[in-house]
């Protein structure tokens, strides 16, 4: 088959091959489908019409469509969304000038989506029900022209109609966007001059005045964001214990794990092991009333070993012994036991080394369910808590393995993705706040740090400032021990660490406000390669910052409102003509109510699948089942199989509805960011793999209906 290959590597390569079908296969299925669809149904059906198709009658119907809708005043509804737009956003509450446009761009864009898709709706699954009902289709089929031409026309008519919305809508958009700015940055200005040169309020100020609050950029997000107990170094990484920081470990079993792990529940044990660093100090007054509350009190005794730790007590309270928590997930990160309890885990003792600065070790053992739960779960995960409190705990490559005693080896994590030399590296989280993963903050900014990964950014280094800009939008909540009579201003610092020359920007402080987006300027030569990492940390004792991926971004060019706008609305029309043609879809075979209804259903079918989300996730069945709290088994494997038929029914069925998540009409946008290329093609490609097959079946459907005597 191969000719150029030798025979060895042939066999190898066409393996190769078939096994990367099911992927070549699930990318371009639709695709495949959809042309398969609309060939076969015109090839079978309309060929002919196919052949006489002429786009002279095609916009002749087209037109006749929009001048109806035009006598039917459908354009009366523009001035009514203009002034709807109008009144809520001068009654609404922004953040501050920035906010104060975004959601006038929001309120902007909603009202043109709402007012082209209702109208949409109605126009195009009322009009070919009328024109039977009242005869006219009986003038129009008894003329030169095919059934397909009728429906095509039909569509591009009322197409037309929601092109003509969108295009007064978009014109009052910028003209009354662009008058709110004028309006702002001028009490911008002034604000300006009379804030003091100390203020912390005068950076933010001078970047909406010098970029405007119309920019639009390019913006690039980290690959991920990890929370650490310090900078990593290497491979190692390091989480602190009473600061619900924890990791996680992948785990692939392999066909001889599955058959190790049997053989040893036949009276033999399974552990799940980790091994650690450990590096405790004497607890300040927090860690102290932490100690207390988690009921971890001991005595002076000393418990302190590992590297660089002192080699006597402190005096007073010194840390408890160092503990750990497992918990065992589910490849949907849901406990493998299928309890609904989100709590720390089941606790283990690490015990010390002989020798100091060796790694603890703590060992879990599983029991026989659970080890039959891990084993036909094949992927699961490992999460390991830091409990206590003082107290340091550092990973390397391998932290936890599973240990089945008189085994040959321990079973490891996978590899590495990145270096297949070593296993899976931990990734390191802090439990979730109101929004996002907790960072402590602390005074001497040696504290926890969320550290945001950047590799491969297109970075243009040539402005003329020499710096580039970095966006942080976090979430802010105080915390008990937070002291409001030290000022209510959130500090915070931002660190570039260059991946290849290893040079640091040092820590640039920062003052961040609760979901604003506050600007950091670096020099360039820090972020020059395209990879780097930016470390954040909290400065403010008392106060956690909620971060997440989109936490912080780094701005990569700056880019036109108005083209960003114009592709904003294209998308829209994209939507628009969609709708318009399930509309024409529908309206071919129902009257017009039931198909108004069909069409919503058939737009937000996939949408409110997706909003389901965990709940109609495999395992969500037997979770169902255990919050019921059955007593009868039998009970609970029906409504456990019941749900899981249901899920994978509205699963099947979502798969042939078109996604309407896929037309971004205000995300980006509204965020000042500019929309990527490959968001408006997945726009078209979603119109060409649904419109066109049911453009087919609508022409199918009323070539064999009656229409005429």
């Amino acid at each position: 088959m191969f000719p150029n290959l030798p025979q060895s590597l042939s066999g190898s390569f066409s393996l190769n091959i078939l096994l990367a079908a099911p992927s070549v296969w699930s990318q371009y299925a639709p695709w495949i489908v959809a042309s398969v669809l609309v060939i076969a149904g015109l090839a079978a059906f309309g060929f002919d019409d196919v052949l006489r198709l002429h786009w002279r009658r095609i916009w002749a119907i087209s037109g006749v469509c929009v001048t109806e809708s035009l006598r039917r005043r459908v354009l009366w509804v523009t001035p009514m969304a203009v002034l709807g737009v109008i009144v809520i956003s001068q009654l609404n509450q922004p953040l501050d000038a920035q906010d104060a446009i975004r959601q006038t761009t929001k309120f902007c864009l909603f009202a043109s989506a709402m007012l082209v898709t209702i109208t949409a709706v109605i126009l195009a699954c009322t009009n070919l029900p009328r024109e039977i009902e009242n005869r006219v289709i009986f003038t129009i089929v008894t003329k030169p022209t095919t059934r397909l031409e009728i429906v095509i026309g039909k569509v591009l008519g009322f197409a037309r109609v929601s092109g003509v919305i969108i295009l007064i809508m978009g014109v009052f958009t910028l003209a009354y966007l662009q008058f709110r700015t004028w309006r702002m940055v001028g009490q911008l200005k002034a604000q300006l001059a009379a804030e003091p040169a100390n203020s912390p309020l005068r950076p933010m100020l001078a970047h909406y005045v010098n970029s405007g609050l119309l920019g639009t950029r390019s913006i690039e997000w980290a690959k991920d964001v990890q929370v650490f107990a310090r900078p990593p170094q290497g491979d190692m990484r390091w989480m602190a214990g009473g600061e619900g920081q924890y990791f996680i470990v992948p785990f692939e079993l392999t066909q001889a794990d599955k058959e190790l792990l049997a053989s040893a529940t036949n009276g033999g044990k399974v552990f799940v092991t980790t091994t650690l660093l450990v590096e405790q100090h004497k607890p300040d007054e927090s860690e102290q009333r932490l100690i207390k509350d988690m009921g971890l009190l001991k005595s002076k005794t000393s418990n302190v070993l590992g590297p660089a730790a002192p080699t006597t007590a402190p005096a007073g309270m010194t840390a408890p012994p160092p503990q750990v928590a497992f918990r065992l997930l589910d490849e949907n990160h849901r406990a493998l036991s299928g309890s609904a309890d989100m709590g720390v885990g089941q606790v283990v003792d690490l015990k010390a080394p002989e020798k100091p600065g060796m790694p603890f070790r703590g060992d879990l053992e599983l029991s026989p369910d659970m080890v039959a739960r891990v084993t036909g779960a094949g992927r699961f995960y490992v999460q390991v808590n830091a409990r206590t409190p003082a107290t340091l705990y550092g990973a390397n490559d391998r932290p936890v393995f599973l240990y089945i005693p008189g085994a040959a080896a321990p079973i490891l994590p996978p590899a590495d993705p990145t270096n297949a030399s070593r296993v899976a590296l931990p990734t390191f989280y802090s439990f979730p706040g109101r929004g996002g993963m907790r960072l402590t903050g602390r005074a001497d900014g040696a504290g926890p740090v969320a550290a945001f990964r950047f590799r491969n950014v297109p970075v243009e280094t040539g402005s003329k400032s020499g710096a580039v800009a970095l966006q942080m939008n976090v979430t802010i909540d105080k915390t008990g021990d937070f002291d409001a009579s030290t000022g209510s201003l959130s500090r915070a610092s931002v660190e570039v660490l260059n991946s290849a020359t290893g040079e640091s920007s040092g820590q640039i402080e920062v003052s961040p406000e609760t979901s604003r987006v506050a600007p950091v300027d670096v020099p360039a030569k820090f972020v020059a390669g395209g990879n780097f990492d930016v470390l954040l940390r909290g400065l403010t004792p008392g106060q956690w910052l909620g971060v997440q991926n989109e936490s912080l971004s780094l701005v990569t060019a700056d880019r036109s409102f108005v083209f960003n706008l114009i592709k904003s609305l294209f998308i829209l029309w994209l939507l628009s003509l969609l709708v318009v043609i399930i509309s024409v879809f529908c309206s071919t075979f129902l009257s017009w109510p039931i198909a108004v209804v069909l069409t919503l259903l058939i737009l937000l079918g996939h949408w409110g699948v997706d909003q389901l989300g965990d709940a109609l996730k495999p395992g969500g069945g037997r979770n169902t089942a255990l919050e019921f709290q059955f007593q009868d088994v039998s009970q609970t494997i029906i409504v456990s199989k019941g749900v899981e038929g249901l899920s994978s029914m509205l699963r099947f069925i979502s798969a042939f509805l078109p996604d309407v998540a896929k037309f971004p009409v205000m995300e980006d946008i509204e965020r000042g960011v500019s929309i990527p290329p490959q968001k408006v093609a997945s726009s078209l490609g979603v119109v060409l793999c649904y419109g066109l097959p049911m453009l087919v079946f609508s022409y199918v459907i009323f070539r064999k209906k009656e229409v005429a005597p």
